[in-house]
């Protein structure tokens, strides 16, 4: 009967660092997940969104061509340009 009982202990002590080691793990990830909101929230920048809000219509109309029309690549170059040079200012 001790041998049963010693075999059930240590099958706990077993199950219980395991938990003990999967919730650490699950706790790094949701540290990890969260650690971009500790203090490096990006910040509103309106020239950005102005420029994105331009550029928004111009590539819906972009995009409906594509199912209809054959691809013009003249609009897809300058799409392209103006991404970039939203990118470089």
């Amino acid at each position: 009967m001790k041998a049963y009982f010693f075999r059930s202990e240590r099958r706990k002590q077993y199950l219980l660092h395991r938990l003990m080691v999967v919730n650490l793990v699950f706790l790094l990830f949701y540290l990890s997940g969260c650690a971009h909101l500790s203090g490096r929230v990006t910040y509103y920048d309106p020239i950005t969104y102005k420029s994105l809000t331009d550029l928004k219509p111009e590539v819906i109309v972009l995009y409906e061509t594509f199912t209809s029309d054959s691809v013009d690549t003249g609009k897809i170059a300058a799409i392209r340009l103006k991404l970039a040079q939203m990118k470089r200012s």
